[in-house]
């Protein structure tokens, strides 16, 4: 199969409450590949909660599936009314460079514009080198810090106005 067939077999949606335990496991799966466990009690809590922790308090968080299997995920967390985090930009290994994550991140980033944010932040590793050529192809650019308790170490920030 050609990879353009490829990337017609995904599409976004939504998360969903039922969608929960697949959604946690597929996070923790991607994180295990990164060489990095997930800690259920810090940094990790949210995945656990992902209604609450996003949609509950007006963000959303997104799946990219084929068919029922998740392949990527994305999440808008707001912050205050101006400013909101993106997190969990996933995409499993195998299905990486298919379009899937700028899929995903457009549909955060519209959700935010939509909304009328003003500032989109984002904290990454240094290591991730595509992720960051991505993030900036869509307008992020680093900054110096961000007062968070995650376990990244780059910082980027995205004004939408």
């Amino acid at each position: 199969m050609s990879s353009i067939a490829q990337k017609r077999t995904f599409h976004i949606e939504a998360f969903r409450p039922e969608l929960q335990k697949q959604t946690a496991e597929f996070i923790e799966t991607v994180w295990t590949d990164l060489g990095r466990p997930l800690r259920r009690d810090g940094a990790g809590v949210d995945i656990f909660s992902i209604s609450r922790t996003y949609q509950q308090n007006g963000g959303e968080f997104w799946l990219a599936r084929e068919g029922e299997v998740i392949v990527g995920t994305v999440g808008i967390q707001v912050l205050d009314r101006k400013r909101v985090l993106l997190r969990r930009w996933y995409i499993s290994p195998e299905k990486r460079g298919m379009g899937i994550g700028s899929k995903l991140l457009k549909t955060a980033l519209g959700y935010a514009k939509t909304h009328s944010f003003e500032t989109v932040w984002l904290s990454t590793k240094r290591e991730s080198i595509e992720a960051h050529r991505i993030f900036k192809k869509h307008g992020f650019v680093p900054i110096t810090h961000l007062s968070l308790s995650y376990e990244t170490d780059l910082y980027m920030q995205l004004k939408l106005n």
